[in-house]
Parts: C-alpha cells; structure tokens; sequence
C-alpha cells in the first residue's frame, strides 16, 4: 500500500475526498466572496468566489459552489462551476455535476462521466517517472475490451 492510500494512523484512505486534517475553513452556501483568498489550508466551499484562489491545501467546490477566477491548490475535487484555469499540483477530480470552462493543469486527472469540462488538459509534473495506469472496471456484470 502506497503512502497516499494510508492517513496518519495507518489506515487506508476510503477515497480521494478523504481529507486527513479536516477542513480549516468551510464557506457557506449563502455566503458570497467577492475578492481573492490565499493560505495555507483545506478548503470546503458550498458558495460563491468571485476571485482566485491559491491555496496550498485541498479545495473541495460543492455542487452548489462557485468559481468566477482561477484556482490553484494542492488537490481539488469539484462538483460544481468553475470559470477559470485550474491548476492541482496534484490530483485533480471533477464530478458528475461539474461545470468547468477553463484550462486544467495537474498531475493526475479524473473526469467522472456527466462531468462537463471545456478547455485544454496539460497533465504536469513527474515527468520520466510517470507511468500509465489502466483502468479495471470492478461493477459486476461489466465485461472489459481485453475479455
């Protein structure tokens, strides 16, 4: 088991969205930001930015949640819109719901079916050591192109 499956105490990580620290700072539905934020936290947003985020943490923009501006952050999850490049140093997972108009940089990237997404995909980072993963579908009753 990799270091990225397990938290602090050993136990193995149910799934990307599983923060190990919480969040620091979680933004209401209701609540509208206009301006940018910049720190270095987790962030769980249900509302509206009307401005950039850099943060040096995890973002998680809820289905009700909003991005007018660009976003940088360690890892994202986003399940709602965003207008606006999209920079994860890491992972970067978009949703079902999700509604991205903007460039994507990161190192990893899922797309969830449903998902919409209009830009460009630069997949960035690990370079010569990056290695390809194939995908092993685990619902029964669905055959692969390999079977």
């Amino acid at each position: 088991m990799t270091d990225s499956h397990q938290n602090n105490g050993g136990r193995r990580k149910r799934r990307f969205s599983d923060v190990e620290d919480g969040y620091d700072t979680i933004i209401g539905e209701k609540v509208t930001i206009t301006g940018e934020v910049h720190g270095a936290c987790n962030v769980d947003l249900h509302g509206t930015l009307e401005g950039n985020i850099e943060i040096e943490g995890f973002l998680r923009l809820r289905q009700a949640g909003h991005i007018v501006g660009d976003v940088s952050a360690a890892n994202v999850i986003i399940e709602g819109d965003v207008r606006g490049a999209v920079r994860a140093h890491g992972k970067a997972e978009l949703r079902t719901a999700c509604h991205v108009e903007g460039d994507l940089i990161a190192e990893s990237v899922a797309i969830a079916e449903g998902g919409h997404f209009d830009g460009k995909i630069t997949m960035a980072g690990r370079g010569e050591s990056r290695q390809d993963v194939s995908f092993q579908e685990k619902r029964s009753g669905v055959e692969d192109d390999e079977g």
